[in-house]
């Protein structure tokens, strides 16, 4: 299962766009050999009611089912991502770096 991370609070269509090209590329070439692509910012959308911690835990607690994470451009430069994306180094998880998205 592969997540993807990034800035969720304004770079909502970038999820959209690294999404859709995850599932097309799996879909052509599977490459990942799963169909199981989640855009973390649409799981926190249907969610508002969750506070700051709440939203880290959900993240964290979804990235500990998957294998793989797709990290958007710019993770570096969010403390959240920075974070989430520390936490996939020390669960080995596969690190894929968009360097289009």
């Amino acid at each position: 299962m592969i997540v993807v991370i990034g800035d969720w609070t304004d770079k909502k269509a970038k999820f959209a766009e690294a999404t859709a090209h995850l599932i097309d590329t799996e879909k052509k070439h599977q490459i990942y050999h799963t169909e199981d692509i989640i855009d973390i910012s649409k799981v926190l959308d249907t969610m508002p009611f969750l506070d700051y911690k709440q939203q880290i835990d959900l993240c964290l607690f979804i990235m500990s089912m998957c294998d793989t994470v797709y990290v958007l451009k710019g993770w570096e430069y969010n403390n959240d991502v920075h974070m989430l994306h520390d936490y996939a180094l020390a669960c080995n998880h596969h690190i894929i770096y968009s360097k289009k998205f």
